[in-house]
């Protein structure tokens, strides 16, 4: 308690001196999963062994970003929840002062484990949902009962008072096809299961669509979606043609063998934690990825192949 308020001042301090860390730091803790998703971010790397960070590792790297000013912590995966001492992990998050968010694909939310994770601290769950049609979605995440139990773990979630939102990539084929049909039925039945908010991805050229340009959306394309943008309940990682990156100014992202980079999306590495203190890390992506990130606007930098590029020269080479 008294390290966590010491934590505190000090990170109100460094904001009175102007250093500031981002908001988030998102972790995934293992790349192990239960789906194979089209669109998942993590690609060839899923379910291969890895070296991945211990608890006593994970509790230090809570400690040094709620020393250097960060606020919550998002646990990714993979799929967090195989991570059998999760609900110990996020007793440390809140022991650390820090706020705690799951991204998650929903199967392992029964009533017993959400009141696990509600009594470990946890106040905010991300569930992924990539249609409103069972069918379609199991068959995109190739797992049978994956809607099912996503549906039922959202109602759990709701049962404890754990703030729940739904998280969705839009695809090509309802835009230009469908007239966003399905995105017009997810939104609703959002509302009908009454979450706190959706969050609509535009598709991205990284792991399972590293090669998948013909995936990407066109700027008309981009503003047909942003047409169903109404904050705070339907909300868009680029809500407009000008908006840029978050990766490295607000949340940074440690891969489950330590190294770091701007996002999941971004597979360019910056350091690795093992090696070296957040600190410098965050140091090096602001400097040699924050302001190539700028050069880009209206979805992700990864979708321009120079800027790519351009990224991938300036990390860390292994």
């Amino acid at each position: 308690m008294q390290r966590s308020f010491l934590n505190r001042v000090h990170r109100k301090v460094r904001r009175l001196l102007g250093h500031k860390a981002p908001p988030q730091l998102w972790i995934a803790v293992t790349y192990n999963c239960q789906c194979r998703c089209g669109h998942c971010a993590v690609g060839p790397e899923l379910n291969k062994k890895t070296n991945e960070l211990n608890r006593t590792e994970i509790t230090s790297i809570l400690e040094e970003a709620s020393f250097l000013g960060f606020r919550r912590v998002a646990f990714f995966g993979g799929e967090p929840l195989l991570r059998p001492d999760l609900p110990d992990i996020i007793k440390d998050t809140s022991k650390s002062g820090l706020l705690s968010t799951i991204y998650t694909n929903g199967i392992l939310l029964n009533r017993e484990y959400v009141h696990k994770l509600k009594e470990a601290g946890l106040d905010k769950c991300n569930i992924s949902l990539d249609s409103p049609d069972s069918n379609a979605h199991d068959q995109f995440r190739h797992y049978q009962g994956c809607f099912e139990r996503a549906i039922e773990g959202i109602r759990n979630l709701k049962e404890v008072n754990i703030s729940t939102s739904i998280w969705t990539h839009v695809s090509k084929q309802d835009v230009s096809r469908n007239e966003l049909k399905d995105l017009k039925r997810l939104i609703q039945m959002c509302r009908e299961l009454n979450v706190s908010s959706i969050m609509i991805l535009f598709p991205m050229a990284t792991g399972n669509w590293l090669c998948g340009w013909n995936e990407i959306l066109t700027r008309e394309e981009r503003e047909q979606v942003r047409k169903l943008l109404e904050p705070p309940f339907v909300g868009m990682e680029f809500p407009d043609e000008m908006a840029t990156c978050r990766g490295g100014r607000m949340f940074v992202y440690i891969k489950p063998d330590g190294s770091v980079t701007p996002c999941p999306s971004i597979a360019s590495i910056f350091g690795n934690i093992r090696q070296e203190s957040l600190r410098s890390i965050l140091r090096r992506i602001e400097k040699d990825f924050c302001c190539i990130a700028a050069e880009h606007q209206g979805d992700c930098v990864f979708n321009n192949p120079y800027l790519r590029e351009k990224i991938n020269l300036s990390s860390v080479r292994k």
